[in-house]
């Protein structure tokens, strides 16, 4: 039987763990990696991320089983635009982007009657955005939000969730819609926050002593805003409505905190990183929780191949009679 044959495009942190950690299970998978940057494409085959690389992005996808999109969010219309015509029928593609509801119409408008489209988001912390920073343990024990759309086939669904499965992640299927909502609160809001603090301080008169005594939690509340620009822009973009909101809730907190500092009123000011501190445990309870993720049947590699082999449709003759 042929090995299954996954496509990853973008050859970053996420994407050569994603290859990693399908390498280290010793799968009969076969791994084709395509970067626009030529050295990000040798240094991922150098750590064995990928069993070969290919310059072309359509000769990457064609004939691939499975094609998993680990780029930047600005890039992923134009690749599922760029490759559509060129998958094969009964591919099944899937990515690792932090907005999910806009790639999912993406994909609806741009890919061909008989192609897949499962969204997915791995919940991973990565410092660092290149190949040095990918291992092949990044997910295991991690949240994967698997997304899907009306009309996916059960089998191409189960396909993505049997790879989440495979590289240690817990698959958690969730609205596209809903994900985003929770993502421009614990995420998204962040990231504007941060350049939010970073350029009122660079209004600042003393911004030069700023630098020499600025602490630890300066550096770590911004370092998420030191992400690509552009990714960062079309994240504000394209979530913008559920960004919007959490900003709305974040000025009346912002507001309060502010009466309540100028006012010196002891008991107030205590209470109020009392319930901060108590939302931060009671959400870290939460994100700690051991509840098993909906039921998936047994993983079995095999079943792989039988949901691959089910994707593809029939073959007719004119008259409209199976061949």
């Amino acid at each position: 039987m042929a090995k299954l044959k996954v496509a990853l495009v973008g050859l970053g942190a996420i994407g050569c763990s994603i290859g990693l950690g399908l390498r280290r299970t010793q799968a009969d998978i076969e791994i084709i990696g395509h970067d626009k940057d030529p050295l990000a494409a040798r240094q991922a085959q150098k750590i064995s991320a990928v069993h070969r690389t290919h310059w072309n992005l359509i000769s990457t996808c064609e004939g691939a089983d499975v094609v998993v999109l680990s780029i930047p969010l600005p890039g992923i219309h134009d690749t599922l635009k760029a490759i559509g015509p060129y998958l094969r029928e009964g591919c099944v593609i899937t990515d690792t982007a932090t907005v999910k509801a806009p790639v999912m119409d993406w994909a609806e408008e741009l890919l061909p009657e008989g192609v897949f489209f499962v969204g997915g988001d791995p919940i991973v912390s990565v410092e660092e955005t290149g190949s040095s920073a990918a291992t092949g343990e990044l997910f295991q024990g991690a949240t994967w939000v698997i997304c899907t759309a009306k009309g996916t086939v059960s089998e191409a669904i189960q396909l993505v969730s049997d790879l989440v499965s495979l590289l240690g992640a817990k698959p958690y299927f969730m609205d596209a819609l809903e994900h985003d909502s929770l993502q421009a609160a614990t995420d998204h809001l962040p990231l504007v926050m941060g350049a939010a603090l970073l350029n009122a301080l660079a209004g600042s008169p003393v911004l030069r002593e700023m630098s020499k005594v600025g602490g630890r939690n300066l550096a770590h509340m911004t370092a998420p805003t030191m992400a690509d620009v552009a990714s960062l822009r079309d994240i504000a973009m394209l979530n913008s409505d559920n960004i919007a909101r959490w900003l709305g809730e974040m000025e009346e907190a912002l507001h309060q905190a502010r009466e309540i500092i100028a006012r010196g009123d002891r008991a107030q000011v205590e209470a109020f990183f009392a319930h901060a501190q108590e939302s931060r445990a009671r959400w870290l309870a939460g994100e700690q929780d051991d509840t098993p993720a909906p039921e998936l049947r047994s993983f079995s590699f095999g079943s792989m191949f039988l949901g691959r082999m089910s994707l593809k449709r029939p073959r007719t003759d004119r008259s409209g009679k199976e061949e």
